[in-house]
Order: structure tokens, then sequence, then C-alpha cells
């Protein structure tokens, strides 16, 4: 059975006083401070309380439902393009939640070093499945035959080369490539579920139809996705 670290110390310190030993001791000493250091900057994380999360995911809920819901509404009848909506509605507070990540791990570990971020963030250098994947994720969005077959072999190769044992996850890309490319045959259900109430405007030009505000514009373009009608 392995000894405990603590009685290998006692056993060292307890050792006779010449030369040699000595150094032994002070040699057996720094490695165990090295050793006990390590472990204590790996330690887990403990997870946050339940009010800091409802905190942490609440409030960034609640203000894009505020953008998409209220402000995105009022700036498209007041005559703004797309372009602007996406980066005041997306792009800027993403940009936001970015830079609070950051100040939030440097006041954390009392460092702006990029290895503590790194280590705080869990942030690691991604492998070749996870670039698949993205390949993968990559073509089901942007859409299209070849970006759909993109999608399917790469998605599949990245199950192949992670060994998966769930074979139904196979069949499951399929059939969601296949639900995606078909999305105009639920047109009239996605129809009647909107985003957001079109509100009152007095120029015909303005008006916000039906189609523009319901999930039936996540049919149009060629990806069969909401980005595309930004264009």
């Amino acid at each position: 059975m392995a000894r405990s670290p603590y009685r290998r110390i006692l056993t060292v310190i307890s050792c006779g006083t010449d030369a040699n030993l000595r150094e032994t001791r002070l040699s057996f000493l720094a490695s165990f401070q090295i050793q006990l250091h390590s472990q204590v900057q790996h330690a887990p994380i403990k997870p946050a309380y339940w009010f800091a999360t409802a905190l942490l995911f609440g409030v960034p809920a609640l203000t894009f439902a505020l953008l998409f819901h209220r402000v995105g509404p009022s700036l498209w009848q007041r005559g703004s393009s797309w372009w602007h909506i996406f980066h005041l509605l997306l792009i800027l507070p993403l940009s936001c939640m970015f830079v609070a990540a950051l100040i939030g791990a440097a006041i954390d570990q009392r460092s702006i070093s990029s290895r503590t971020l790194k280590e705080r963030l869990r942030l690691s250098t991604p492998g070749a499945t996870i670039w698949i994947w993205a390949a993968a994720l990559s073509g089901f969005m942007y859409g299209g035959n070849w970006a759909d077959l993109l999608a399917v072999a790469a998605s599949w190769f990245a199950l192949w080369k992670e060994r998966t044992r769930q074979k139904w996850l196979f069949a499951a890309i399929l059939i969601a490539i296949l639900v995606k490319r078909n999305a105009e045959l639920l047109q009239p259900t996605l129809q009647s579920i909107r985003f957001f109430d079109p509100l009152p405007s007095t120029a015909s030009s303005s008006a916000i139809s039906v189609q523009e505000t319901s999930w039936a514009s996540l049919c149009k373009g060629p990806g069969g996705f909401l980005f595309t009608t930004l264009s």
C-alpha cells in the first residue's frame, strides 16, 4: 500500500543529520512543496449558487427579450436597416458579454495574464474532432445541396472518429437535414407563431408583414435560416 506523503516527510526528517541526508531532506521537501502548490493551483472551481446562476443567465435573457421584442420592431418601424438592427441587437450585446467575462475572470483571479484567464475560463485548444463538428455546423447553417452534403458527411465522420456507440445519432443527423430542407411544408403552422406584434405604422412602406415577424421567415433563403434574410 502506498505511504502517505506526510508519513514520508516524517520519515525523512527523522533521519540522521549528516550532510548527505540533510541535502536529501531539503530536495524532498522542495519537491513536495511544488507538488502541493500544483494541487492547490488546479483545485476544482466551485459551482455557482442558484441565485448567482439565475442572475448570470436571467439578466442576459431578459435583455435579449427586450431587444428582440421591443427595440428591434421599433427600429424597423422607424426605417432602420437590417444591418444596423443586427449589430445593435446581437453583435453589440455579445461583445459586451465577452468583455464582461474577461473582466470577471481577471477580478476573480486577480491577474490579467493570458495563462490565468485561459485556466479560469476553461479554454483549451480544440481537437481535430471539434473542427470537424464546426465544419458540419457551418454547412448546416449555410444551407444548399453541397453545404448540406458537407454537414452530413462531416458529422458522420466526427461520430465515427469519436467511436460513438449511439448509432441512432447517424439517423438523427440525416433526419434533421431532411426536416430543414423541407421546412416550407411547415410554413402555414410556423406563420402563425410570431416573433413580435407589428407596430402601427403610418407609412405602408415601413409596415411589417406577418411573414417578416413570424417563424415562417426562417424558411427563407438557401439555408432556410433567419440570417439569410438580412442581406
